[in-house]
Formats: C-alpha cells, sequence, structure tokens
C-alpha cells in the first residue's frame, strides 16, 4: 500500500471512531464514548505520522508520545492539552478500578468529546 493510500485509510478508521464516539454519547454509553474519542485522536496522528514521515507510525498508544513524532509546526498549546485530557481513556475505559465512576457524566464526556472534535479538525485540517 502506498504512503498516501496508508494516509487515507488511518483517516477512515479515525473518522468511524469519532462516529462510534458521537452514537455512543447520545446512546448514554458515556465511559465508551470517552474511549472512542481516544481512539480517533490516536488514528488520526497516525495518519498524521504517516504523511510526515513516508513511515509506519509507532506501535503505541500514548497521544503525547505520538505527537512527539510529528515534525514542526508545533501542536498549538490548546490542542496538546486536549491530547493529555483524553490519553487517560484509552486505559481507564477497558480496566474496571483505574477511573473514577463519577468521571464518566454527561456534562463532563460532552466536554471532552467537543474538546476531541476540535482536535481532531484541526488535525484533519492539515491532512486534506
Amino acid at each position: 500500500m502506498s504512503d498516501e493510500a496508508d494516509v487515507q485509510e488511518w483517516i477512515k478508521y479515525a473518522d468511524d471512531d469519532l462516529e462510534a464516539a458521537r452514537v455512543l454519547f447520545e446512546a448514554g454509553r458515556y465511559a465508551m464514548c470517552a474511549f472512542h474519542c481516544q481512539q480517533a485522536l490516536e488514528k488520526i496522528l497516525k495518519a498524521a505520522i504517516v504523511r510526515a514521515t513516508k513511515a509506519r507510525p509507532p506501535y503505541i498508544h500514548n497521544l503525547r508520545d505520538l505527537a512527539t513524532h510529528l515534525p514542526a509546526p508545533i501542536i498549538p498549546d490548546e490542542i496538546g492539552r486536549t491530547l493529555r485530557r483524553v490519553d487517560p481513556h484509552y486505559r481507564a475505559t477497558r480496566y474496571p478500578g483505574l477511573a473514577d465512576s463519577g468521571e464518566y457524566t454527561r456534562v463532563n464526556v460532552q466536554r471532552l468529546f467537543e474538546q476531541t472534535r476540535i482536535a481532531y479538525e484541526w488535525f484533519l485540517s492539515r491532512l486534506k
């Protein structure tokens, strides 16, 4: 597969995760929405890495670590803060006891989803 085909495939997977997050939020499945927010950002970051480096992205899930594989321009502070906020939901939603049960409320996850969507659109705009 070509580098550009890889980029497009990562974008497709990322789009699917962002849509899954939206559907799960609307269904009141807030923890799973948070998980798919993390997945959407992980995959859009991997698309950006493939585009920038012409190489496979690293087999890691930490959003901040993935972001270090991107060349300048530097990610804006607001986007970096979103990566830090969303990152823990990869583990916390998969292993009982890692997250505070009160964390996954409609209000909290709606804010998380909106921040994810903004960061996602920022990365996607650089890939178009």
